[in-house]
Protein backbone atom coordinates (compact mmCIF):
# COMPACT_ATOMS: atom_id res chain seq x y z
CA UNK A 1 0.00 0.00 0.00
CA UNK A 2 0.87 3.50 -1.03
CA UNK A 3 2.13 5.60 2.47
CA UNK A 4 0.71 8.96 3.10
CA UNK A 5 4.05 10.46 3.04
CA UNK A 6 4.13 9.51 -0.62
CA UNK A 7 0.34 10.18 -1.82
CA UNK A 8 1.23 13.62 -0.14
CA UNK A 9 4.04 13.67 -2.35
CA UNK A 10 1.71 12.86 -5.60
CA UNK A 11 -0.56 15.42 -3.95
CA UNK A 12 1.70 18.49 -4.20
CA UNK A 13 3.43 17.51 -7.33
CA UNK A 14 0.23 17.67 -9.40
CA UNK A 15 -0.81 20.72 -7.21
CA UNK A 16 -4.67 19.57 -6.64
CA UNK A 17 -6.74 22.55 -5.56
CA UNK A 18 -8.46 22.32 -2.18
CA UNK A 19 -6.67 19.13 -1.02
CA UNK A 20 -6.28 19.42 2.30
CA UNK A 21 -4.18 16.20 3.27
CA UNK A 22 -3.72 12.68 4.34
CA UNK A 23 -5.32 11.61 7.34
CA UNK A 24 -7.17 8.24 9.41
CA UNK A 25 -10.85 8.43 9.57
CA UNK A 26 -10.36 9.68 13.21
CA UNK A 27 -8.34 13.01 12.28
CA UNK A 28 -11.78 14.45 10.76
CA UNK A 29 -12.01 17.00 12.89
CA UNK A 30 -8.28 18.55 12.02
CA UNK A 31 -9.64 19.18 8.02
CA UNK A 32 -12.12 21.97 10.02
CA UNK A 33 -13.51 24.42 9.12
CA UNK A 34 -14.77 23.17 5.59
CA UNK A 35 -14.23 24.69 2.23
CA UNK A 36 -15.95 25.85 -0.53
CA UNK A 37 -14.17 23.69 -2.18
CA UNK A 38 -12.11 20.60 -0.80
CA UNK A 39 -10.67 17.29 -1.39
CA UNK A 40 -8.74 15.10 0.98
CA UNK A 41 -7.89 11.22 1.43
CA UNK A 42 -8.25 9.01 4.50
CA UNK A 43 -7.51 5.87 5.83
CA UNK A 44 -10.52 3.29 6.64
CA UNK A 45 -8.14 2.36 10.22
CA UNK A 46 -7.99 4.64 12.81
CA UNK A 47 -4.83 6.39 14.15
CA UNK A 48 -4.16 3.87 16.58
CA UNK A 49 -3.86 0.99 13.82
CA UNK A 50 -1.83 0.54 10.63
CA UNK A 51 -2.84 1.62 7.93
CA UNK A 52 -5.77 -0.29 5.51
CA UNK A 53 -7.10 0.99 2.61
CA UNK A 54 -7.44 5.12 1.36
CA UNK A 55 -10.79 6.03 0.48
CA UNK A 56 -11.54 9.52 -1.27
CA UNK A 57 -13.76 12.65 -0.85
CA UNK A 58 -14.87 15.34 -2.14
CA UNK A 59 -16.79 18.65 -1.20
CA UNK A 60 -17.81 21.00 -3.98
CA UNK A 61 -20.01 23.82 -2.54
CA UNK A 62 -22.77 22.17 -0.47
CA UNK A 63 -22.25 18.92 -2.62
CA UNK A 64 -20.42 15.94 -0.66
CA UNK A 65 -18.41 12.82 -2.96
CA UNK A 66 -17.34 9.59 -1.85
CA UNK A 67 -14.79 7.54 -3.68
CA UNK A 68 -13.36 4.11 -2.72
CA UNK A 69 -12.04 1.52 -5.07
CA UNK A 70 -13.97 -0.95 -3.49
CA UNK A 71 -17.23 0.22 -3.85
CA UNK A 72 -17.66 0.70 -0.09
CA UNK A 73 -19.84 3.45 1.58
CA UNK A 74 -18.12 6.65 2.97
CA UNK A 75 -17.72 5.88 6.85
CA UNK A 76 -19.48 7.24 9.70
CA UNK A 77 -16.73 9.98 10.68
CA UNK A 78 -16.98 11.53 6.93
CA UNK A 79 -20.68 11.40 7.09
CA UNK A 80 -20.46 13.44 10.36
CA UNK A 81 -17.96 15.20 8.88
CA UNK A 82 -20.14 16.03 6.00
CA UNK A 83 -22.76 17.31 8.93
CA UNK A 84 -25.56 14.72 7.61
CA UNK A 85 -25.86 15.87 4.41
CA UNK A 86 -25.98 13.49 1.30
CA UNK A 87 -22.56 11.83 0.13
CA UNK A 88 -22.80 10.70 -3.55
CA UNK A 89 -20.73 7.53 -3.25
CA UNK A 90 -20.75 4.26 -6.07
CA UNK A 91 -20.32 0.39 -5.52
CA UNK A 92 -18.21 -0.47 -8.39
CA UNK A 93 -15.72 -2.72 -7.62
CA UNK A 94 -12.09 -1.31 -9.36
CA UNK A 95 -9.06 -3.11 -7.42
CA UNK A 96 -9.07 -6.58 -6.61
CA UNK A 97 -8.74 -7.78 -2.58
CA UNK A 98 -4.83 -8.00 -3.23
CA UNK A 99 -3.91 -5.00 -5.17
CA UNK A 100 -2.28 -2.27 -3.76
CA UNK A 101 -3.16 0.72 -5.66
CA UNK A 102 -5.84 2.28 -3.63
CA UNK A 103 -4.04 5.56 -2.91
CA UNK A 104 -2.99 6.10 -6.52
CA UNK A 105 -7.01 5.63 -7.54
CA UNK A 106 -7.87 8.03 -4.75
CA UNK A 107 -4.78 10.81 -6.11
CA UNK A 108 -6.47 10.31 -9.60
CA UNK A 109 -10.14 11.17 -8.15
CA UNK A 110 -8.96 14.04 -6.67
CA UNK A 111 -7.14 15.75 -9.48
CA UNK A 112 -10.30 15.12 -11.78
CA UNK A 113 -12.31 16.36 -9.28
CA UNK A 114 -10.25 19.56 -9.03
CA UNK A 115 -11.52 20.60 -12.13
CA UNK A 116 -15.16 21.87 -11.96
CA UNK A 117 -15.84 21.11 -15.63
CA UNK A 118 -15.70 17.52 -14.41
CA UNK A 119 -18.22 15.50 -12.99
CA UNK A 120 -18.31 12.55 -10.29
CA UNK A 121 -20.58 10.45 -12.49
CA UNK A 122 -18.34 10.95 -14.97
CA UNK A 123 -15.26 10.21 -13.19
CA UNK A 124 -16.39 7.21 -11.55
CA UNK A 125 -18.09 5.90 -14.75
CA UNK A 126 -14.80 6.29 -17.36
CA UNK A 127 -12.72 4.92 -14.03
CA UNK A 128 -14.80 1.50 -14.24
CA UNK A 129 -15.02 1.21 -18.14
CA UNK A 130 -11.14 1.95 -18.25
CA UNK A 131 -10.16 0.50 -15.61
Amino acid sequence: MTTNTELLNMANKLKIDGFKGIICRDEFTSFLPHLEYETGIYNFNDSSKSGSHWAAYCKRNDNWYHFCSYGSDPCKELKEYAQGKPIMSHTYRLQDWDETNCGEWCILFCYLMSNPKLQYEDIVMYFYENE
